[in-house]
């Protein structure tokens, strides 16, 4: 089985650590960290952890790339990268006592042409036993249209879909048949139009 993950829309998490933070005030961190992140590049990473054999695919802005692809290739995972103007997103999650508040900033802007440059890279490894995740939020400048082909043409050559992605709606799901689904409770709410408070409000 051959896995491929794909990352359209990748950040930088940065976490900073302040127990006491306070909202309207100056605030020190006492801690804090950055790491190459979106979902796809999660996916990859967990699975190399556990020596799992996958590929990432990722568009990297140029104004940041290199960082992000040097902090990934330190954490062992193959990746792909395609370059495009711009810089890569940031989401920086304060940890206090009281909780975590995050923070996302935009990226690049894309448009629906790499769709088909991405797909052309990938095509060769597609066939019923490989195994495609596509994930994480269209970034700005990309259809829903266009990105529904891109997938409906992947689940044609064979290969096994999986889709986490908030920016497609019930329809558009049932549209694309993806071989798997991975909805958090806010999404599934949005899906199902169900409140979902626990685990037997999902069932």
């Amino acid at each position: 089985m051959k896995i491929i993950t794909i990352t359209l829309n990748p950040a930088f998490d940065v976490h900073c650590e302040k127990p006491d933070f306070k909202v309207l005030k100056e605030n020190y961190a006492v801690s804090h960290s950055k790491c190459a992140a979106g979902k796809g590049i999660n996916i990859s990473r967990a699975l190399s952890t556990f020596g799992i054999e996958n590929t990432a695919y990722c568009v990297v802005g140029n104004s940041n790339g290199k960082e992000f692809l040097e902090s990934i290739r330190n954490d062992n995972i193959d990746c792909k990268s395609i370059f495009t103007d711009g810089c890569i997103r940031e989401n920086i999650t304060i940890h206090s006592n009281s909780g975590e508040t995050r923070i996302s900033f935009e990226g690049f802007t894309l448009n629906d042409k790499i769709f088909d440059e991405v797909f052309d890279v990938i095509n060769p490894e597609l066939a019923p036993e490989t195994v495609v995740t596509f994930t994480g939020r269209l970034c700005r400048g990309l259809s829903k249209a266009s990105a529904i082909k891109f997938l409906s043409d992947i689940k044609n050559t064979g290969a096994k879909l999986v889709v986490d992605c908030n920016s497609f709606t019930l329809n558009d799901l049932i549209e694309i048949k993806p071989f798997l689904i991975k909805p958090n409770e806010q999404e599934i709410t949005g899906i199902a139009d169900i409140d979902v408070n626990n685990m037997e409000s999902v069932f």
